[in-house]
């Protein structure tokens, strides 16, 4: 390919790959990426409400509502691909600078 998207689900699903890898590309956008989104809000609902940190309406608002609200404003763009990428350099740094040397004092 010449020129990748931000999204390489987009490439993956287009009329440039064959029926297979459009039907996988499919198939784990929704399988993957789809069913884990609503498993992971019940799961943190649950963790906020049993360790106490919120009561029952304010878990279900953190674990379930606030994430759809803040993903719908950084959905469409750029800005949610900057998030990510700076995250993933600060993280990765930190993980890859710091950690062994921390290591190696200990």
């Amino acid at each position: 390919f010449k020129e990748a998207p931000d999204n390489m689900l987009e490439l993956l699903e287009s009329p440039a790959v064959g029926v297979t890898t459009r039907v996988c590309a499919a198939a784990f956008g929704v399988f993957i990426i789809g069913l884990g989104i609503p498993v992971f809000c019940v799961i943190s609902r649950y963790n906020l409400y049993v360790g106490g940190v919120c009561s029952d309406s304010w878990a279900t608002f953190w674990g379930g509502i606030f994430p759809w609200l803040v993903s719908w404003t950084l959905y469409q763009g750029h800005a949610i691909l900057g998030l990510l990428s700076w995250t993933g350099l600060v993280l990765n740094g930190f993980i890859d600078f710091i950690c062994p040397m921390f290591i190696a004092y200990v």
